[in-house]
């Protein structure tokens, strides 16, 4: 009864988790090793959101940018076009992981603001 379920919804929750999971994974290392010691001492403008803010925000982002791999995945088009954007995916989640590294540890500031652009 379960698979005709999935079936018919199109849902596999296992494969669903792992997208989730992997995005929330490299999300959270990528934090870690980044860290966040000098944003305390940055100068900001006075709009800028209180601190709890930012964790919130960024993991919700990471939970629909792994819901939104899974439903490329897992959609009809052709095995090409899924490969081409999974593999832009990834390439946004490697940038996505690298940017604190550069931006906290390194200083890198400017390297880091055009991180950002590319």
């Amino acid at each position: 009864m379960r698979d005709l379920e999935k079936r018919r919804y199109g849902l596999h929750l296992g494969a669903l988790a792992a997208f989730v999971v992997g995005a929330l994974v490299v999300g959270a290392v990528g934090n870690f090793l980044g860290g966040k010691a000098t944003f305390d001492g940055l100068q900001t403008p006075p709009l800028t959101p209180p601190e709890w803010v930012f964790p919130v925000v960024w993991t919700v982002l990471y939970v629909l940018m792994g819901i939104a791999s899974y439903l490329v995945s897992v959609s009809d088009a052709p095995q090409e076009e899924k490969a081409r954007a999974l593999w832009t995916y990834g390439i946004q989640l490697a940038f996505n992981f690298l940017w604190p590294i550069a931006f906290f540890n390194l200083k890198w500031y400017l390297f880091a603001f055009l991180w950002l652009v590319i």
